[in-house]
């Protein structure tokens, strides 16, 4: 499960609950999700399987005091208000730059994440929330909403979080990261290692020792199921000339 707010959009009208599904077993993006998929439903047996941020593709570049958001899900009504407050709040950065990222490829979102100094996160129902991971590998300070799914990572060292819905808190909080990373490089370091130590744990190893640990528990270690050996017909062919000698 990728989303709590999905669960039930996959049985859609023909079944009642996942194991009529004949589905027993459940993989899960955060524990948010699991929790709450199975406050609903039971399985078996269930794990949280991490998701990987790719901090090849989304890495820091050299930053300019600008502005990135990806509207995603929230309404575009509620960037349109935090951008009029953060004026209002913070009107000596009027002028900086906003950047909406809507539709892009992976390489623009990547690119307009790593030159920016501040990312605004509009999470919304969120079973974990990738964007702001995404902004943390790229070396942003991050403000907003934790989308719930956030939580799961969301710290004070390494974000200005606000209260979901908080659009005026959210404004305020753009302002100070966008003051921060203005004005007290050492804060703002700290809080890029905190994201950068955060996104750390969202890495291919650790992706597959969580999938490794739920198919042992299901089926034994990998040393109880030998590969078969390779019959006979599908060896490596014998070319002419292997058993020559000089």
């Amino acid at each position: 499960f990728q989303n709590q707010y999905g669960m039930f959009e996959g049985l859609r009208n023909s079944f009642s609950d996942w194991r009529e599904a004949n589905v027993h077993y459940a993989l899960h993006c955060s524990e948010t999700v699991r929790h709450e998929v199975e406050r609903c439903f039971s399985f078996d047996d269930s794990a949280v399987v991490r998701c990987v941020i790719d901090t090849d593709v989304f890495r820091p570049l050299p930053k300019k005091p600008c502005i990135v958001a990806m509207p995603r899900k929230r309404a575009i009504s509620d960037l349109t208000m935090i951008r009029r407050a953060f004026v209002r709040i913070w009107p000596r950065y009027a002028q900086v730059p906003w950047i909406g990222l809507v539709n892009r490829s992976e390489a623009d979102v990547a690119r307009n994440l790593g030159m920016s100094a501040v990312f605004l996160s509009l999470s919304y129902r969120e079973g974990l929330g990738l964007p702001p991971l995404e902004a943390m590998s790229c070396g942003c300070l991050v403000a907003g909403f934790t989308g719930l799914g956030g939580r799961e990572y969301a710290t004070r060292d390494n974000g200005f979080w606000v209260r979901e819905d908080d659009l005026f808190g959210a404004a305020e909080a753009v302002g100070q990261a966008l003051h921060t990373a203005v004005t007290d490089p050492g804060r703002a370091h700290a809080m890029q290692a905190s994201g950068h130590k955060t996104v750390g744990r969202y890495n291919q190893a650790g992706m597959e020792d969580d999938l490794r640990a739920f198919w042992t528990r299901m089926v034994g270690p990998p040393e109880a199921h030998p590969l078969p050996p390779v019959p006979e017909s599908h060896a490596k062919p014998r070319v002419a000339g292997d058993d020559m000698r000089t």
